[in-house]
Parts: structure tokens; C-alpha cells; sequence
């Protein structure tokens, strides 16, 4: 009910062409089928999955791995439920087209087809002649003949025939005049940011259409790509928690004159340890940091988590108690942000991970929080992190894997490597990430995973002198330029990165949140107030998350996706000052040329 298997004599290498029909069930339009293929050391596996009577395909791969003579050389893969009820896998795609040529197309050329296609134009409704029309195959802008005026036209439309493994090929093409620029946006993420996932220039002129090919991967149009997410710790208590002032009297301080910080939370007016020292058992506590998180553009939180309540853990149940109230009780009330939510499982020190301690781990949080709205998943699976995987562990994860995928239970994971990447590594994770805050920026590359940067503000732990200075400015520059590297459509030469990781949120006995905080005078006695950084290290996120996702409209400096009146108010009123949100040109000052982009832009996107 599970397996279709190919047997033959050990290591013969005759090749066998099989063609298998079945009935699959238990599809749910909105859902994902995840498969496995797995194949001998030897050879390769083509896989073509078609949809009868019309025999659509829906996905198209090919398994050639042999990595350290892996007898598995697995691989797995998803496909929409829609594309097997159907036979065609569509999603919703918007096209930003701005050409100052007198007529541009944006033409498919590999086999799919647009259907429900919807325009607006943003710039130069006035164009003389202006005619705007679509086909199935086709966008069309046309103008008066050897007419120059910019116009600029957003397209929405159902971008039909995906298929796993194959690419969607677009032709540019344009008038002599000009120029034309292509935008392409996939799936928002859950806060509602749009992805961009290419960006095309055609200059090309001297032919009667001056064709300029591209290619998209199908998969990119289809789900939530870019994915910007912070470390969370759910582990403080005030003085009314059992037991009292957890992780705050950390190092036998004692809360509130003194605590393990260098810092205390900045969440009421004025200086007040008592309060500000906070319990993340609190409601209010925890809308007050999403409403935060959510204003830094951050779309997934990763809380760091030490085991099942009701069975093996590190923290007596702590942080999965507090996960639960987040995933089933918080997130569900009236006014919370999009905001997804996974766990951190975290590594033990001194304990080996087992495969049985690994699988009912993972099988408890699925189970009991992988089916909510608000946990995350990517491309249909539950996404989940994991700490510091020792050597050791690997084949401990890949077992407990296999054994969860054999009661189709599939997860996305993504790991803190360990120092030696095997092959069976590589079998049981789909992405990497490093969490080491003790460094500006570090990046997990990988080959055949997705890849994560991670960003940290600085690391200065209660006890310690700083391991890495707290500079604003520093994690603006390393923040900046982790976005423009990151982004699929970057011009540099590095790889594109999936995952951007902020190193932390909230993780003050380190000294590595970003949320708004005081710093405090740590001498003998009770702490005393230096300042509070406020929104600094927001601000300046949500400015890079808007050059990370590069689908913002000019101008728009509350991120709202519509250039009005709260934007030019928000850049007069802090005219002259560095505001780094503000200061739309980033040359360092918001001045005139910045409120002229807002006015350039205004009633954008409106």
C-alpha cells in the first residue's frame, strides 16, 4: 500500500523500462504527496509521474546519486495533490512589467499557460495609445508607435502545467526603443511579503522582437521561498512563576536587583526590572515581541525546545508547555500577527541523540502541533530545526527518519551540521544552518541542500567579557549585505540562500536579541539604566527584509505595500536624522531626496 518496488540480480545493470498504474489515495486539494525514491549503488532512476486519461505529466526527475556507497541513494520529493487530481499543477504568479518601449510581450515559450489574468497599471495610464491584453501564452503592453513614456503594468494571473523538475521558460520581448524590466513574484510568506523570484532586464533592439529568453524552476512559482526567521527562547519566569525568576537568576543572581544579562527588556516606559523582567508564560508579553517581530519583517520564530512535557526532557517540560499555549491557544486570539512558528530541538549536553528518542520527538511534535496553522510547513511537510548534531548522531537522525517516513510521516529539516557531513547526513536533511552568534555572519553551504545565513547582533553573555562587541552598526552591514548576497536574484556570484536566521530574537543571557532593550550597569549591587537601544535593531531588519524580498514598492517606508500619506508623514516627521527605515537611498541621512521618492511613488500599489 506504500511501496512500488523493482528487483534484480545484484549488480546487474540490464535496463528496465516500467510503466506502473495505480490508484492513490487520500488526496486533499491544498496538500503535497511526498515521495521517496530509492536506488541501488549502481545506475540511475528516471521517474516520469503522469496523470491519466490525457497522460499529464506532473513530475520529471532523476536519481543518479552514489555518495560512500550508500545502498539507499534516496531522495525525496513533493508534488501538489491539485497537480495528481487534476493533472496540472497551477499557482497564482504576479508579473511587475515598467518598459519605456512602444510595445513589450512577456511570452511562454515552455509548454505552460496563463489563465485568470487580471492587470492594473502603476505608471503612465496616459500613454498615448495605451493598450493592455492577455492570451493564454501571453502579457501585452502596446503603445503609440515610437512612443517612449514609461508604463508600468502588474499582472496576476493562474500560471497553469508546473511540473516537479522542470523549468518554466519565459521570451521577453519588445519595440527597438527602450528597454523593458520583468519582475516574477511567487507565493507571499505568511506576513504577506511578496517573494520575487526573477528579475530580468531586455535592452536588446536591431530585430523584429528583440527576443530575450529566461528560465524560472517551476517549484520557485509554488511555494513560500524565502524565509526569514529568528531564534526565540521561551524559557523566562517572573516572580509569580514555579519555579520563580527562571533563567533571570541564572549564575545565582538574584531578580530583580540583579539578573544574567547585561541587559534587561525594554517593554514599558521608563526603567522598571520588576516588570520588565518578563515571563514567557504571559500573553501580553508574547504580543507584545510578535507584534515586534512581525514590524521587523520576521516570518517564522524558532523556539528553542527541550523535550516532550510528559516525557524525555531537559527543562521539566518548560519550553513545550509554553510552545503549546504559543501554537494552541496565543496564535489563535483575535489581532495576532502571520507570523509561522517551529521548534529548535536542542542538543543535550553530554546526551547522545538516539534514533528512538529522535523519532518520538519528532512524531510528538508533529502529532501534537504540525497540523495547526500556525506551525510551519514548507512544500507540505512540518519544518523543523535542529541543534548541534554531533557525529555520532547522523545515522542516529537517518534511522528514526526512515522509520517515521515508513508511517508517512515526512519532515523538512533543517541542521546545525556536524563537523563531518556524510552521506547519510545528506539522506536525512533538506537544509543546513549554523547558530553560532559569536560570529557577525556565518553560512552553512552544503551541496544538495538548501543553504542558511545566519546573522548575529553580538554576543556578550552575563558572565564574560563580549565575545562579539554589540554594534548597530556592524549588524546593519552584515545584515545588508547577507540580504543581497542571499537573494536569488542578487548579481553577485554567490549561491542563493533560502534561509535568513537572525541570532536572536530574545536570547539575553547571551547578549544576542534584537528586541528592544536597556543595557545595564553590571557592577556590585543593583543594575542600573545605560539607555535603551529602542527599535534600533527592528528598524534596521525590517529594512534589510524589504531588500532581501525586493518585491516592496519604492517609497514605501511602513511596509505596507502602499506609498500614502503615513509614509510621507513618517519621513517628515524624522527629517534630518539617520532613521535607517526612513532613509530610503540608504546615503546615511533622510532628507529631500527621499520625501521625493515617496512623492514619485504616491498612491503606488494604493
Amino acid at each position: 500500500s506504500k511501496w512500488i518496488s523493482v528487483s534484480k540480480a545484484p549488480y546487474d545493470t540490464t535496463r528496465v523500462t516500467l510503466r506502473v498504474r495505480a490508484r492513490l489515495y487520500g488526496l486533499r486539494s491544498g496538500s503535497w504527496v511526498w515521495y521517496l525514491l530509492w536506488k541501488g549503488d549502481i545506475g540511475s532512476v528516471s521517474l516520469d509521474i503522469r496523470i491519466p486519461p490525457s497522460e499529464s505529466r506532473i513530475a520529471l526527475l532523476t536519481n543518479s546519486q552514489n555518495i560512500d556507497n550508500n545502498p539507499n541513494n534516496d531522495q525525496t520529493f513533493y508534488v501538489e495533490d491539485d497537480a495528481h487530481l487534476y493533472g496540472v499543477a497551477r499557482k497564482t504568479v504576479q508579473y511587475r512589467i515598467w518598459t519605456n518601449s512602444d510595445w513589450t510581450h512577456l511570452v511562454l515559450t515552455g509548454g505552460q499557460w496563463f489563465s485568470n489574468v487580471q492587470w492594473r497599471v502603476l505608471q503612465g495610464a496616459n500613454a498615448p495609445g495605451l493598450t493592455i491584453s492577455a492570451t493564454t501564452t501571453a502579457l501585452r503592453i502596446h503603445k503609440q508607435g515610437y512612443d517612449t513614456t514609461p508604463v508600468e503594468v502588474l499582472f496576476t494571473a493562474t500560471l497553469n502545467g508546473l511540473v516537479y523538475g522542470e523549468a518554466v521558460i519565459y521570451e521577453s520581448r519588445k519595440g527597438s526603443l527602450g528597454q523593458t524590466r520583468i519582475q516574477v513574484y511567487g507565493v507571499p510568506g505568511p506576513t504577506g511579503k511578496r517573494t520575487e523570484i526573477a528579475r530580468e532586464i531586455n535592452n536588446r533592439s536591431g530585430t523584429a522582437t528583440n527576443p530575450y529568453p529566461f528560465t524560472v524552476w517551476a517549484r520557485e512559482h509554488a511555494e513560500w521561498e524565502d524565509i526569514v526567521g529568528a531564534f526565540f527562547y521561551p524559557w523566562y519566569g517572573n516572580a509569580y512563576d514555579n519555579p520563580p525568576w527562571s533563567h533571570w537568576n541564572e549564575g545565582g543572581y538574584s531578580p530583580p536587583c540583579s539578573w544574567a544579562s547585561h541587559f534587561l527588556p525594554d517593554i514599558l516606559p521608563g526603567y522598571y526590572p520588576p516588570s520588565e523582567l518578563y515571563s514567557s508564560n504571559s500573553f501580553e508579553t508574547f504580543r507584545w515581541q510578535t507584534q515586534l517581530m512581525a514590524q521587523a519583517g520576521i516570518e517564522l520564530g524558532i523556539v528553542s525546545w527541550w523535550g516532550m512535557e510528559n516525557g524525555p526532557n531537559a527543562d521539566y517540560g518548560y519550553s513545550d508547555r509554553v510552545f503549546r499555549r504559543i501554537i494552541n491557544d496565543w496564535m489563535n486570539r483575535p489581532g495576532m500577527p502571520p507570523i509561522k512558528w517551529t521548534v529548535y530541538l536542542e542538543a543535550i549536553p553530554g546526551f547522545v541523540r538516539r534514533s528512538d528518542l529522535i523519532y518520538q520527538s519528532i512524531r510528538y511534535i508533529v502529532t501534537n502541533y504540525g497540523n495547526s496553522p500556525h506551525f510551519v510547513r514548507l512544500y507540505g511537510a512540518p519544518l523543523l530545526f535542529v541543534y548541534a548534531i554531533s557525529d555520532n548522531e547522523v545515522n542516529e537522525f537517518a534511522m528514526a527518519l526512515q522509520q517515521l517516513w515508513q508511517e508517512g510521516i515526512i519532515v523538512y529539516l533543517n541542521g546545525h551540521p556536524p563537523d563531518y557531513t556524510s552521506s547519510e547526513a545528506l539522506r536525512a536533511f533538506q537544509a543546513w544552518h549554523y547558530y553560532e552568534p559569536a560570529h557577525r555572519e556565518t553560512h552553512a553551504v552544503i551541496p544538495g541542500a538548501a543553504q542558511s545565513r545566519s546573522v548575529s547582533p553580538g554576543f556578550w553573555k552575563y558572565n564574560e567579557t563580549p565575545r562579539l562587541q554589540r554594534d548597530a552598526g556592524g549588524y546593519q552591514t552584515a545584515i545588508q549585505r547577507w540580504a543581497d548576497i542571499s537573494s536569488r536574484h542578487s548579481h553577485t556570484t554567490d549561491p542563493y540562500v533560502q534561509f535568513l536566521l537572525i541570532e536572536t530574537w530574545n536570547e539575553y543571557n547571551e547578549g544576542t536579541q534584537i528586541e528592544p532593550a536597556h543595557a545595564v550597569s553590571s557592577g556590585p549591587g543593583c543594575y542600573t539604566d545605560l539607555g535603551s537601544y529602542g527599535r534600533l535593531y527592528v528598524d534596521i531588519t525590517n529594512q534589510t527584509v524589504r531588500q532581501f524580498k525586493m518585491g516592496e514598492q519604492e517609497g514605501d517606508v511602513n511596509g505596507d505595500g502602499c506609498v500614502n500619506d503615513s509614509d510621507l508623514l513618517t519621513v517628515l516627521f524624522v527629517f534630518g536624522s539617520a532613521d535607517p527605515v526612513a532613509d530610503l537611498n540608504r546615503d546615511g541621512v533622510v532628507d529631500d531626496a527621499d520625501l521625493l521618492l515617496v512623492l514619485f511613488h504616491f498612491g503606488s500599489e494604493c
